[in-house]
């Protein structure tokens, strides 16, 4: 994160965190205090030289450049900081919407985007009802018959027909080669979705390639959360992405992940955080 934070997110499962439980009182202020440089933007400004980084930052720590050495490399070793005292998992741990300066106008966009998607697919509905109540031509049924030279058993007899056609595409959807193409058919209307909400980004290709390790990412991520299994979540859910600069390949990060990282279960769980909370500030 570039940009300052007032304020950011300490967990309570600090208190039963065994490397931070590792470290020595002094040692776990230190971390705190790092955490703080890192979101006031003292450790991703540029400096003149390494060592005068350090010294400033020992300072901040009120410490001397050879004890905050000593420090470093203790919390270093417990996997908290890298070696320039970033916090470790750092830009999943805090929510980019603590920071951003545009939520008003980002939430707006939200709406209005939700809104259009919402007439979208009123419209349909409406010009459906339109020629459902527009004027009723009479078909002439008897010449009509008589061309086709169609009798009245042979009418009388389709319906047992596509009865018999509904339940062979039944007996086929629950067949192994019905449910793999069932489910190749879901990666690609979610590869559809994903292309249509987020231009910016690596273009998920269509058709899709037959691939089991995206297959299954979705249908984990569709027991995990049932409401994924309805199509529009997932748009609700990419669209969401597209308002979150950092991940929509829109903001200066210049982000180019593609289809496979929002299928990552960390990736995912951390973005679905971040839509679902935009959503609720939205609502």
């Amino acid at each position: 994160m570039s940009e300052h934070l007032p304020w950011f997110r300490l967990y309570t499962e600090i208190i039963d965190d065994e490397e931070v439980a590792m470290l020595a009182f002094e040692d776990r202020w230190h971390f705190v205090a790092m955490m703080a440089m890192k979101g006031k933007g003292v450790l991703d400004k540029e400096y003149k030289s390494e060592d005068y980084r350090d010294r400033l930052i020992a300072k901040k720590l009120g410490l001397d450049v050879v004890t905050f050495k000593d420090v470093r490399a203790r919390l270093m070793d417990a996997g908290l900081i890298d070696e320039l005292c970033n916090p470790s998992a750092w830009e999943k741990r805090q929510r980019r919407s603590d920071k951003d300066k545009t939520g008003a106008a980002r939430q707006a966009r939200f709406r209005e985007r939700k809104e259009q998607k919402k007439v979208a697919k009123e419209l349909p509905k409406r010009n459906s009802n339109a020629l459902r109540n527009g004027p009723v031509t009479r078909l002439d049924t008897d010449t009509d018959t008589e061309k086709e030279g169609k009798s009245v058993t042979d009418v009388t007899a389709e319906p047992e027909k596509v009865t018999a056609d509904k339940q062979k595409q039944k007996t086929d959807s629950d067949s192994p080669k019905g449910k793999e193409k069932t489910d190749y058919d879901r990666l690609n209307q979610v590869a559809e979705v994903f292309n249509e909400n987020l231009p910016a980004l690596v273009t998920a290709e269509l058709p899709q390639p037959m691939n089991w390790k995206r297959i299954n990412s979705i249908k984990s991520i569709e027991r995990e959360r049932p409401k994924f299994q309805n199509i529009r979540t997932w748009e609700w859910f990419f669209s969401g992405v597209a308002e979150l600069d950092y991940l929509s390949g829109t903001g200066k990060r210049k982000f180019k992940g593609g289809l496979d990282y929002f299928l990552h279960p960390d990736n995912f769980a951390s973005a679905f955080e971040e839509v679902q909370a935009l959503s609720e500030e939205s609502a």
